[in-house]
């Protein structure tokens, strides 16, 4: 992914990303949830398990979504799994250096509060500090 984003900016454009930050999903395990949506004659009730595989540093959310249609009380399950991969600033530096952009800040998720064990979310700002060579280009 950091390959192909910098390979997509200009010298010294500017690439924002999000991710889910290690330390504070191992120091604030996920946990079932529910939520609930009512309206227009729909009912949704949505269940999201997550399944730490803390070795691979992956969460399997695994969704049960039940949509319910008004009158005839229809309903549709709907199964689903998102592996979310969290990561720790050291590797996504790493990363980053390696596809030739330089690391410019870091901040928790709509926040300018620095990265923590309560940071879920996170927010990196980097710039591409490279120029890449043109494929297509031939030296005499």
């Amino acid at each position: 992914m950091f390959l192909t984003a910098s390979k997509h900016l200009k010298p010294e454009g500017i690439f924002i990303f999000d991710f889910w930050y290690g330390p504070a999903v191992l120091m604030d395990n996920p946990v079932v949830r529910v939520k609930r949506f009512n309206g227009d004659g729909v009912n949704i009730l949505r269940i999201a398990e997550p399944n730490m595989r803390v070795n691979e540093n992956i969460v399997d959310v695994n969704y049960n979504i039940m949509v319910t249609k008004e009158p005839e009380e229809e309903m549709e399950v709907l199964l689903e799994k998102h592996s979310m991969i969290y990561f720790f600033l050291p590797e996504l530096l790493n990363a980053l250096n390696l596809a030739g952009m330089e690391y410019i800040d870091s901040h928790s998720w709509l926040s300018s509060d620095p990265l923590s064990e309560k940071s879920w979310q996170g927010l990196i700002i980097a710039k591409k500090t490279i120029t890449q060579k043109n494929e297509n280009s031939h030296s005499s």
